[in-house]
């Protein structure tokens, strides 16, 4: 009996000597407590399964300062060098952006997500071994679902940013670097902040500036009077309890009792499983990435707070509702 268990395990640990662990190696932009990052890199890990070995690193570019940028580069890369991956993940524009000539300089295939920017931005000519996942905030047909569910209560509209890279891309693309568009008879206006007191000073002044509606966008790089980085949880749930008008969203992960209404948001989840499916595509189904178009999701999801549309007394278009998932 003993020298079957012996055999039995011998044999196990032949198996799993056998088995070749395909390594993946996440380089986040920002932080691993930073809500985003969580659900997407969770994401991957579900969608990929035990036969990854995964690991991360974090640049953490939305609480360091921007002249640690480069040195935060440096580490990533020394990670990628000890780790030797098959593959990369590289999380939103300031890895890629930070990345793109060491990316272009090896054959390790690269997988990016969470990208607003144009990737041809960072790459003289995007290289063979790079594809990945955009990232659109849906504006307008977001602004045109305020539009069906306040009716004509809503005729101005701001939205609220840091000054990341992420709102200044928007800034560009969508604003072309004005303060203020037109989405049918609706003004909506765009307001980028560094400091907390900047942007405390913008919400307190929404009611009287006769604004029907905010939309918060990102507000992670904001900082104190000391330059440190503000708690975005806090910041986040002093803008829900002092805006004095109804609070909607761009990212799924702001929604909720206590931060805003909801809207038409995009899902890290999303990011992450998209991601995830390209990366199965190029290292089981033997794909290159140039053969890998970009991929841009393009629905959004509605997603809304049942404490804060109760909160604002908003009740939603009959038609949405199967289409709907509510939060608390």
């Amino acid at each position: 009996m003993l020298k079957l268990i012996v055999i039995s395990c011998l044999f196990q640990s032949q198996i799993h000597a056998s088995v070749k662990y395909k390594k993946i190696l996440i380089i986040e932009s920002y932080h691993s407590t930073l809500n985003w990052d969580q659900a997407y890199i969770q994401a991957i890990k579900d969608a990929l399964g035990p036969n990854y070995k995964i690991k991360t690193f974090a640049m953490d570019t939305k609480r360091v300062k921007p002249s640690q940028y480069e040195m935060q580069a440096e580490k990533a890369w020394s990670a990628y060098l000890s780790f030797k991956p098959d593959l990369i993940i590289s999380g939103d524009d300031n890895a890629l952006k930070l990345l793109a000539k060491k990316y272009q300089s090896v054959e390790t295939p690269v997988v990016y997500l969470g990208i607003n920017n144009n990737p041809r931005h960072y790459f003289n000519k995007v290289p063979s071994n790079v594809t990945g996942v955009l990232e659109r905030p849906l504006l307008f047909r977001s602004i045109l679902k305020l539009k069906k569910m306040l009716g004509t209560d809503i005729k101005k509209v701001i939205l609220l940013f840091d000054s990341g890279t992420t709102a200044n891309i928007i800034f560009q693309d969508h604003f072309k670097d004005k303060s203020k568009i037109s989405i049918g008879d609706i003004e909506v206006h765009i307001k980028l902040k560094k400091s907390y007191k900047e942007w405390q000073a913008t919400v307190l002044d929404l009611k009287s500036k006769k604004f029907d509606a905010a939309i918060v966008g990102l507000y992670h790089t904001i900082v104190d009077d000391s330059g440190n980085n503000e708690p975005s949880e806090e910041l986040l749930a002093w803008t829900n309890k002092n805006s004095g008008v109804p609070l909607f969203a761009f990212w799924k992960v702001t929604v909720g009792k206590g931060m805003a209404i909801g809207g038409l948001v995009l899902d890290p989840i999303d990011q992450g499983a998209i991601a995830a499916n390209l990366v199965k595509k190029i290292l089981e189904g033997k794909k290159r990435p140039s053969d890998l178009f970009p991929v841009k999701p393009e629905d959004g999801e509605l997603v809304f707070s049942q404490h804060e549309l109760r909160r604002f007394k908003i009740s939603l278009p009959k038609s949405w509702i199967s289409s709907v998932t509510f939060v608390e």
